[in-house]
């Protein structure tokens, strides 16, 4: 049954990462063109490259996790500060996507939208800290699939990173794209062991995920204040 559990997390985390990785990609692509001619060459690829070498990264750190040497962890104490990061990196990924999106406001642009926002987000924070205070494997990976909630498409604000999708399927599942990233890199770093090269994988996800995080609020902030790239 353990063997079943472990299996599962990693059949989540592949599967995500492989959805992450054309979102991402695709995210780039349009961010890229759509600079380009608003802003000129050699400015939008001062924006864009930053952006491509961050999911590069992540999901580079993110494969790692998944397929990278170390024993599967053993649960019973209290993880540690990395660990601690991690966890509380979930919801704070998330967070920042939405502040992305929506900025401070309550509610979404549509129904699953503020769902996500208002009720999910912080469920999904309560779930991190019940690990945190009672670590278990199979809290892990009701995590994961908790984490696949927010990409239900739920957006319909038409912008570089959203229209492709908006005019595929009617709604974008974009916007909360780099919170299910960071919590697939997590969650990937906690199933190891912190020993040998698992702990040089802790690291480096401890720092990508923060990287994003960082980047959102960034985002939020010159896109909410500044009204910059748009």
């Amino acid at each position: 049954m353990l063997r079943k559990r472990v299996e599962l997390q990693a059949i989540l985390i592949g599967a995500g990462l492989l959805a992450a990785a054309i979102l991402l990609i695709r995210f780039a692509i349009d961010l890229g063109v759509d600079l380009t001619a608003y802003l000129g060459g050699r400015l939008s690829f001062l924006i864009t490259a930053p952006f491509v070498l961050l999911v590069v990264s992540s999901l580079a750190v993110g494969s790692i996790n998944l397929v990278g040497e170390g024993k599967d962890r053993t649960m019973g104490g209290r993880p540690g500060w990395p660990e601690a990061a991690l966890l509380a990196a979930v919801p704070l990924g998330f967070l920042a996507s939405s502040l992305d999106c929506t900025g401070l406001t309550f509610a979404g642009c549509t129904a699953t939208c503020t769902f996500i926002k208002a009720i999910w987000i912080p469920v999904m924070a309560a779930a991190c800290a019940a690990f945190f205070l009672w670590p278990r494997r199979w809290m892990l990976t009701v995590i994961a699939m908790m984490s696949f909630v927010p990409l239900i498409p739920n957006c319909i604000c038409s912008n570089p990173g959203n229209s492709f999708w908006i005019g595929l399927i009617g709604a974008s599942p974009v916007c909360y794209v780099w919170g299910f990233t960071v919590s697939l890199i997590s969650i990937g770093a906690l199933r190891k062991d912190r020993s040998g090269r698992a702990l040089g994988s802790l690291a480096a996800s401890v720092g990508v995920s923060y990287l994003i995080i960082g980047g959102a609020l960034s985002f939020f902030v010159g896109h909410h204040y500044f009204h910059f790239p748009w």
